[in-house]
């Protein structure tokens, strides 16, 4: 229902009907020991029906041990460019850089500012807690500065991780 509503709030703002596109984000462990994984960043469309509803697009998949200090901001960079010209839906003029298309694009030059035949928005963001704290710097849970994106509880606040009712207590 969240989804829903925050289409029909972009398609408000748009002033036309858009298709909801959701990214989700994975670790994806690749041998027998669990110690290698693969991260992957997919694409679905929340809410659709049949064919549809189970699809997932990848968008990127690199092994666990190529991530550097600014592999996700690189990787984000360049999908929010791409959602951006999907809300518009025009082809990109130039690279996500800024940089002109080189001769290796040359197909992607040619569609350059044409219409791309439909708009959408992103309308959800899927991960486990690690994903969101590597990609989008939330908190983690053992942080000492706060562990919560919705409130400032902290790991001393909790007195017994194992009794919710004490949580509900100290959570501030």
């Amino acid at each position: 229902p969240k989804s829903q509503q925050h289409l029909e709030s972009c398609e408000a703002k748009a002033g036309c009907q858009l298709v909801g596109v959701g990214l989700w984000g994975d670790g994806v462990p690749c041998n027998w020991d669990r110690t290698e994984s693969a991260e992957c960043f997919s694409v679905n469309l929340p809410g659709q029906a049949k064919d549809y509803k189970g699809l997932r697009l990848p968008v990127t998949t690199l092994s666990r041990k190529m991530i550097g200090p600014h592999t996700w901001h690189d990787i984000m960079e360049v999908i929010a460019w791409s959602f951006r010209h999907l809300a518009a839906g025009v082809w990109p003029l130039k690279r996500h850089d800024g940089s002109d298309f080189s001769k290796a694009d040359a197909r992607r030059a040619k569609s350059a500012g044409q219409p791309l035949g439909i708009r959408g928005a992103l309308v959800e963001v899927r991960g486990d807690w690690k994903m969101f704290a590597e990609v989008f710097g939330f908190p983690k849970w053992n942080n000492s500065a706060g562990l919560c994106w919705r409130c400032n509880c902290t790991p001393d606040q909790i007195t017994d991780v194992g009794s919710n009712a004490s949580w509900r207590r100290t959570r501030t």
